[in-house]
């Protein structure tokens, strides 16, 4: 007997538009059967998902980094995996020194940042249908108090991302995961 069923998001549950379709919300609601997200997500960008299921149990998020409860327009901690604040500002600060054109962007676990916006953000918007809030990266480390969870890369093509894992390998990060999610998109969670 099925007991709780977990889900991929993004390839698996919705379809080409980032898009649960009808067939699915019916089959989720009538199994009752609780159902949880896993994705690399941001918890923001699950929450079209979330509503359209009427889902109450546990979710996760950024491959795990964060597990929560969906309350109203929040979100309720249940466990954290954050990164470490200077493996994020020695990544942020050896990409934008050495690679200044590859879209970047940092996830708290309520807000979608970048520095500037540029293809890889406006592709990213018209996915998820978010905004990401601009920010001067040096203060924007230098002042945030709350954890973070993703560092996205947008690469404009093959090159760019091979430079990028290349140039990221190099700083033998300890606790951080790069991981390739489709030609143009890598992550570190």
């Amino acid at each position: 007997m099925i007991k709780h069923i977990f889900s991929d998001m993004d390839g698996t549950l919705l379809n080409n538009q980032g898009i649960v379709s009808n067939e699915n919300i019916r089959v989720i609601k009538n199994s009752h059967i609780p159902f949880t997200l896993v994705s690399a997500r941001a918890p923001m960008e699950m929450f079209d998902t979330i509503d359209k299921l009427n889902l109450t149990s546990t979710q996760i998020a950024f491959n795990g980094g964060l597990i929560y409860k969906r309350h109203e327009d929040s979100i309720i901690k249940i466990s954290v995996h954050s990164l470490d604040i200077n493996n994020v500002k020695n990544i942020v600060n050896k990409i934008r020194l050495t690679l200044p054109n590859v879209s970047m962007s940092l996830y708290t676990a309520d807000n979608w940042y970048t520095d500037k916006i540029d293809a890889g953000i406006k592709l990213e918007t018209s996915i998820t249908g978010l905004h990401a809030q601009v920010v001067n990266y040096q203060q924007f480390l230098n002042t945030n108090k709350d954890d973070i969870f993703k560092i996205m890369f947008i690469g404009s093509d093959k090159t760019q991302i091979d430079e990028l894992i290349t140039t990221l390998d190099k700083l033998n990060l300890s606790g951080v995961s790069i991981q390739q999610s489709g030609n143009n998109y890598l992550r570190n969670n």
